[in-house]
């Protein structure tokens, strides 16, 4: 009860001794336009963010792309980012597979359908050791050359002494 009043009196801008003297249906209406207040400023604050999901993962917006997961997949992503928001993104496949307990042992596989691969798959979904997968910014798969090898240059020919 008491903390019901002192969130009344911090959300009608009053104290709690000035309570006593408060119209009930006065508090409520505070109370409710501050809680309003609140979602309507974490709901900008969410569609701000460049990377956001849906509550079970099966949507998700990756700074500017939108994608969307079966349950399986929706799952490993999940993990995915944990770790990437935890800052230790790099996770093992197996683990990944085994915690999200779907029926492929391989992550590939999971994104994989029909023999063609899910669009975030080397997109936003990348290796970046043989095993390990990691959630990648647009940018930081361009720049560090996860989904595409560069080429060799080839040697310059030998020219004969004569």
């Amino acid at each position: 009860m008491e903390r019901l009043f002192a969130k009344i009196a911090v959300a009608s801008g009053r104290t709690l001794p000035d309570l006593l003297d408060l119209d009930i249906d006065a508090a409520a209406a505070a109370l409710d336009a501050a809680d309003s207040e609140k979602r309507a400023q974490r709901k900008t604050t969410e569609h701000k963010s460049p990377a956001r999901h849906s509550d079970d993962f099966r949507s998700i917006v990756w700074f500017g792309t939108s994608y969307t997961f079966t349950r399986s997949q929706a799952k490993c992503v999940e993990l995915l980012w944990q770790a990437w928001e935890a800052g230790t993104p790099d996770m093992d496949g197996l683990t990944i597979v085994t915690d999200a307990d779907v029926s492929q042992a391989r992550l590939i596989d999971v994104f994989k359908s029909k023999g063609r691969m899910h669009p975030a798959w080397a997109s936003m979904i990348v290796s970046q050791a043989k095993g390990a997968y990691r959630l990648a910014k647009p940018a930081a798969v361009a720049s560090e050359g996860h989904s595409r090898k560069t080429p060799r240059k080839t040697p310059p020919k030998k020219t004969l002494r004569k």
